[in-house]
């Protein structure tokens, strides 16, 4: 290992020791409880995007899904700019510009088979068997879409789901079952002929399903079933089931508008169970289907469908029991005020189990008109539900958490719950996705950004909060040193060093140029989430005779960057005479002027003399100077001689001590 390495290692764990001390007699031990922000993530705990970052969606749906890739990094989804769009942010909150192109994934999509791309965006997000992203939403607002696009944010398939009579068309949720189909559950508007439209009728929403297999590759606009249409209105794509209405627009049933699916998760079987918001009636759907067919219920759950009473229902967890959590909040139709945060207990069965009371916990965060947008379940059976909570007259990001016996759990946050708000005074906003990363939880959320148009419309916001326990000490940041150069030439030089990922993986390139400003670099090499010193080395070419140069490798990844030492060198030749000194009409003619060297050590002098212009021969003579040292140099410093002249170099090396022949007979004896 390299001794910059460990001299560097020794003053961050001498830090971090007296850091932690710090902490350990100036905080009190509630500031260590669950439920805290994480500050490691973007200072703050959260990153709250801007205009200027493209961090201002316009989502029609309301809503910023997220999933959290294996190695901890969170991306969330909307839409920007018509298109749908998905970002990633490192482990240290910033914006990772390795995902997509500089930090995004983008893709737009047609609401008509026929149609040019129109408005899309990504609503829910998932992740199948080989971590790639699924992401659902809508395109052109006449069609259901869900996109594949890889871990690194390359697109790489989708399927368009057309819409039957609808104006509005989007997916809400989305589930991988474990065939590899895709399940889709949202809502759609109707248009028919003979229901009035908005803005001059009622907005009745109805639920939709779909069940549709992405291709290996390329789009698809079939896999949803084959579109028809008919007397010029659209019957849409055969495998879609919408509630309520018929393939032709007709016979729109009452009972089943005003509500749409938000949820839905696959069971082991590839059976799959979907959750609504409230309807007229304000109650709740949990429904559960079929593993074959299109919106087949499953009559040995509650004859299909269980429901739940002044409920509106955002979020869906599977237990490994085969019962499932609903998360959202309660309906009061006098006031919104006593709008509680939910989650509902539901058995293999379709009735209530034993949880909270009644099968169904709740309770009050902050100022109440709270809403349950997401749901956790952490490895001790503990609930994190997260949505949002009045304060101050605004909606803050909420958070809770139950027990497994559905009892709100008091050591998480401040009396089991965490506030955060954004601004002064607070703007609205709220969790609307969340998944745990080991110990910590990571969230995505909205905040509504009011600046006139083209400006406003919703700030993503990503945050990590601390799920169990007190928080970990932050991964340490990768290590680089710029040991070398030799092979110095008029147009080039080897430059070596060695890097460490300190664990995470990591890329590293080189730096160079005529000041610590440096201006070029190499182009950058991964190495693995290793926490051995890697020796890396670049032979560098094409550079100016006769020019100083500045030289550091540079190691880099979602914990920071690390700038190694940095070392300069001379290329050989006259200044100004380009890569080949000397060469040509108007090149500078070479010379050697012999430096001092005497007193230094060998490889040290010789690349002095080289960059000299000068040659070097080298002679030893034993001494009592150390070994290595330049005793005399055959050329007095300061002589300018022609090009390339043989500077010779007298070296010191180890005289050895006389052996005496009294000590020598003495010894045999």
């Amino acid at each position: 290992m390299s001794h910059p390495i460990l001299r560097r290692r020794f003053r961050r764990a001498c830090a971090l020791t007296f850091a932690i001390g710090c902490a350990a007699l100036a905080a009190p031990a509630a500031a260590l409880a669950d439920g805290q922000l994480d500050p490691s993530f973007n200072g703050t705990g959260y990153h709250v995007g801007t205009a200027g970052e493209n961090l201002v969606f316009t989502n029609a749906e309301n809503r910023i899904p997220m999933i959290v890739q294996s190695d901890g990094k969170i991306v969330a989804g909307g839409s920007r700019g018509g298109f749908m769009t998905l970002v990633r942010y490192n482990l240290n909150g910033s914006i990772d510009t390795s995902f997509g192109s500089g930090g995004f994934a983008t893709q737009q999509f047609a609401g008509t088979p026929t149609g040019p791309p129109g408005a899309s965006g990504a609503v829910a997000m998932t992740q199948d068997a080989g971590g790639n992203i699924i992401a659902a939403g809508f395109g052109g607002s006449q069609s259901m879409v869900v996109a594949r696009f890889t871990a690194g944010g390359v697109y790489s398939a989708s399927a368009v789901c057309f819409a039957p009579h609808l104006i509005d068309y989007a997916a809400r949720a989305v589930a991988v079952r474990p065939n590899g189909s895709i399940v889709l559950a949202g809502y759609g508007r109707d248009r028919h002929a003979s229901a009035p439209v908005p803005p001059t009728g009622p907005a009745v929403l109805y639920g939709i399903r779909a069940v549709i297999t992405l291709p290996a590759s390329g789009n698809s606009t079939t896999a949803c079933g084959t579109y028809s249409s008919a007397g010029g209105l659209s019957l849409g794509s055969s495998g879609v089931a919408v509630d309520g209405v018929n393939p032709d627009g007709s016979g729109a049933d009452p009972a089943r508008g005003g509500r749409f699916y938000d949820a839905v998760i696959a069971l082991p079987d590839n059976r799959y169970v979907v959750a609504s918001t409230s309807g007229p009636d304000n109650s709740a759907w949990v429904q559960r289907y079929s593993a074959t067919g299109v919106g087949t219920l499953d009559s040995g759950f509650a004859g299909g469908r269980a429901t739940l009473g002044a409920t509106s229902l955002h979020a869906l967890a599977l237990l490994p029991d085969g019962s499932l959590y609903a998360a959202g909040e309660s309906i009061d139709a006098m006031s919104s005020a006593n709008r509680q945060m939910l989650v509902a207990k539901i058995g293999t069965t379709g009735a209530l189990a034993a949880f909270g009371s009644g099968g169904i916990a709740r309770t009050t965060v902050a100022g109440g008109s709270d809403t349950g947008q997401a749901i956790a379940i952490q490895g001790d059976g503990n609930v994190l539900v997260g949505g949002s909570a009045n304060l101050a007259g605004k909606t803050a990001f909420g958070l809770t958490r139950f027990t497994p016996a559905g009892v709100r759990d008091d050591t998480f946050g401040t009396h089991g719950q965490t506030v955060t708000p954004f601004g002064t005074p607070a703007v609205n906003g709220y969790i609307t996705g969340m998944a745990l990363s080991g110990t910590l939880l990571a969230v995505a959320g909205r905040l509504t950004d009011n600046t006139p148009p083209p400006g406003g419309g919703l700030d993503v916001v990503a945050a990590r909060y601390f799920a169990t326990g007190a928080p970990p000490p932050p991964p340490p940041p990768p290590a680089a040193s710029t040991l070398k150069v030799d092979g110095i030439t008029g147009s080039g030089a080897h430059v070596t060093g060695t890097i460490n990922a300190n664990g995470t993986a990591s890329t590293w390139w080189l730096e160079y140029g005529p000041t610590t400003s440096y201006g070029s670099k190499t182009a950058p090499v991964a190495v693995a989430a290793s926490t051995a010193d890697v020796d890396v080395a670049v032979t560098l070419s094409g550079l100016n005779s006769g020019t100083l140069y500045h030289v550091r490798f540079v190691i880099a990844n979602g914990i920071g960057t690390t700038p190694g030492d940095d070392l300069t060198f001379t290329t050989l030749g006259s200044p100004g005479a380009g890569n080949n000194p000397g060469a040509g009409k108007g090149g500078a003619k070479k010379f050697c002027k012999v430096p001092k060297v005497v007193g230094k050590k060998l490889n040290p002098a010789r690349r002095k003399v080289l960059r000299a212009g000068c040659k070097v021969r080298v002679v030893y003579k034993k001494s009592k100077r150390p070994k290595g040292i330049v005793l005399k140099q055959s050329r007095k410093a300061g002589k300018k001689l022609v090009y390339h002249a043989v500077v010779k170099l007298t070296v010191a090396v180890k005289l050895q001590p006389k052996v005496t022949k009294h000590k020598a007979a003495k010894k045999h004896s």
